[in-house]
């Protein structure tokens, strides 16, 4: 089963009403950091059915739509993420990709945002 493309409306208000801004500041900084370096993404938004399903964490940001995996081309994987970092994302490197959120883990549940979402 796949998630929709992006988190639900609701998720969105929610999240935009607790951090004003922050989806325009995190795409923002995820494309304008990426410019001229071609990646894929291989998960975005997850329902917490599917981030289950896939070993996410309970806390994921890919469940308010602020974490995202990119594949960037090959040997470019050191590149994106020190670019990311210092566009102020917060980075995991993976063999296969790059894990990016928009705030350190366990931020959002810490603050009582997923809570407030019933996440």
């Amino acid at each position: 089963m796949r998630s929709p493309i992006g988190p639900p409306t609701s998720i969105v208000w929610t999240v935009d009403r607790w951090a004003p801004g922050i989806y325009r500041a995190f795409w923002e900084a995820l494309v304008g950091g990426l410019q001229g370096v071609p990646v894929s993404v291989t998960s975005y938004w997850r329902d917490p059915t599917v981030n289950a399903a896939v070993g996410g964490l309970a806390d994921s940001q890919h469940l308010i739509g602020l974490g995202i995996d990119i594949a960037p081309e090959a040997g470019r994987m050191g590149e994106a993420a020190s670019i990311l970092q210092a566009r102020g994302l917060t980075v995991v490197s993976y063999p296969s990709h790059l894990h990016v959120q928009a705030w350190p883990a366990g931020v959002a549940r810490r603050a009582g945002l997923l809570d407030a979402l019933g996440l």
